[in-house]
């Protein structure tokens, strides 16, 4: 199974109709640490992909990508929306709300949940559906657009 990013935003998970979405991650994951919480991580050419496993429960509560070279990623995708504007063309219709503060960070709301954060108009970060993420943005962040 290839963990594939445009599916993930499109869809608030990267394992959409696979049911062994937890013995995927705890099998072939690069890294992992933590105790009742764990982060299985997968590293990719500039970014990471990471999940947080809750052991009890045994289910995945959240996926997200962090980039962390935005000049050695080879996924096409994740390329193209790189950069906030193309972004915002490229998914317009799909932005709920986009949020900004005075250093340069944008948060974009997608209409099911996944929320993409900008630093200075560069992809930092990807989250699936997180509302405590959701209310720290709307509280301290200004609603643009």
């Amino acid at each position: 199974m290839k963990l594939n990013i445009e599916n993930f935003i499109k869809n608030n998970t990267f394992f959409l109709n696979y049911h062994s979405k937890v013995e995927f991650v705890k099998n072939n994951s690069d890294n992992s640490f933590g105790e009742e919480f764990k982060l299985f991580s997968f590293n990719r050419k500039g970014y990471v992909i990471s999940f947080v496993y809750n052991e009890t429960e045994n289910i995945i509560t959240s996926e997200q990508v962090e980039i962390t070279n935005k000049n050695e990623i080879d996924d096409k995708f994740l390329k193209r929306i790189i950069f906030s504007a193309n972004f915002k063309r490229d998914f317009k219709r799909q932005i709920d709300a986009f949020y900004c503060d005075e250093l340069g960070e944008e948060v974009a709301f997608l209409h099911n949940g996944i929320n993409l954060h900008f630093n200075n108009g560069i992809l930092s970060k990807i989250t699936s559906k997180d509302s405590k993420t959701r209310d720290f943005v709307i509280k301290f962040m200004n609603k643009i657009g």
